[in-house]
């Protein structure tokens, strides 16, 4: 008995170790900076959960840099012309040919979490199909976001585009609020690595 406790109690220490180390690893996996701006795709993949993922998108499709847009995850309420309409009075987006909008903006209804945000978007591109995508989403979600698309779709060239919500910055991790939002985050990734990664292991066997 004294032998099993033992090896239990090492066992969860070392395994508590590797949660903290994997802790450390995921923070500096968060991006802190759009890497590449300029490399033009064929569309644009945003994942709603904020404004500013919204205005980065069309932001980007009014550049030029891609040729569509696709928003996943919308509200089963929400259409064009109500997502637009908050962008209007600061001119935030390019608003001077509705119709061009309308035929290159393509709105996604039924994910409701990050990996249904993959197959929704698969689904999509499966009736265009596009061979590179932007994918822009907050930066603290971006991690979870490329292991679950990477996954899904692995023959798709995924350039990330983070955006950074007000008060986020990956070196003050340490602030309470911060560091919250990534324990959040990582436990939410490892979930997600282990969905991914352990029936592929076992299945290999």
């Amino acid at each position: 008995m004294y032998l099993f406790v033992k090896r239990a109690l090492k066992g969860i220490i070392a395994l508590i170790f590797l949660w903290v180390g994997g802790l450390g690893v995921f923070i500096f996996m968060i991006p802190n900076q759009v890497r590449d701006e300029q490399t033009k795709t064929q569309a644009v993949v945003v994942l709603t959960g904020g404004r500013e993922r919204l205005k980065t998108g069309f932001q980007i499709l009014c550049s030029k840099r891609a040729e569509m847009i696709f928003i996943s995850g919308v509200h089963p309420k929400e259409t064009l012309k109500s997502l637009l309409k908050t962008f209007e009075p600061s001119g935030a987006i390019c608003m001077q040919d509705r119709s061009d909008l309308a035929a290159t903006t393509h709105l996604g209804h039924a994910a409701r979490n990050t990996k249904e945000n993959a197959e929704e978007v698969a689904r999509w591109l499966e009736q265009i199909p596009a061979k590179s995508f932007r994918l822009v989403t907050a930066a603290y979600h971006m991690p979870r976001s490329l292991l679950e698309f990477n996954h899904r779709i692995p023959q798709v060239t995924i350039i990330p585009h983070p955006v950074f919500p007000n008060g986020f910055n990956r070196s003050n991790w340490w602030h309470a609020g911060i560091f919250h939002l990534m324990l959040s985050e990582y436990n939410k990734f490892l979930l997600a690595f282990i969905r991914i990664h352990i029936p592929f292991a076992l299945s290999s066997h």
